[in-house]
């Protein structure tokens, strides 16, 4: 069961975090860069919704890849029946090949980006609550599961 909690909580923390990171250097482009917005929108092409609705939630700073690793606690914390090692496996497997798909994808933005040069950390009010948010929601799925968890093996 150990074994299968573990792979679970890897899972999940490997899933959340590639997206994060694509989504993180968006918003901070969006963020840093005040001409992005005019220019994307002088194309006549619109921002895509998607993009928009999640674009506050893209990771600030360090803090806020502590999100998936509480994620990954918290998924591990509910997982009630072992599965097999082969599953775990394919589990584990399909997790780092969708995160590599997607550094993959974005490696030529992530060097175009970093070629524009670094940036002070300027957190404006609605990514901070929405990035504060996420952060306070995952820790706290995070210990509950694990302090129901402690409860079970209690009893």
């Amino acid at each position: 069961m150990r074994s299968t909690r573990i792979a679970i909580g890897l899972a999940v923390t490997i899933y959340v975090v590639g997206p994060l990171l694509g989504l993180g250097h968006l918003s901070r482009d969006t963020l840093f860069f005040d001409d992005f917005d005019k220019a994307y929108n002088n194309t006549g092409y619109s921002f895509p919704l998607l993009s928009e609705v999640l674009l506050p939630f893209g990771p600030l700073w360090w803090w806020s890849y502590i999100t998936p690793v509480a994620l990954g606690v918290a998924a591990a914390g509910w997982v009630k029946t072992p599965i097999s090692t082969t599953g775990l496996t394919c589990l584990l497997f399909a997790s780092v090949i969708q995160f590599l798909t997607i550094i993959a994808v974005t490696e030529p933005y992530f060097f175009l980006t970093k070629r524009m040069g670094n940036f002070a950390p300027i957190y404006p009010l609605i990514p901070l609550l929405a990035n504060l948010s996420l952060l306070g929601a995952s820790l706290g799925l995070a210990s509950y599961s694990v302090s129901k968890l402690i409860a079970k093996d209690r009893h």
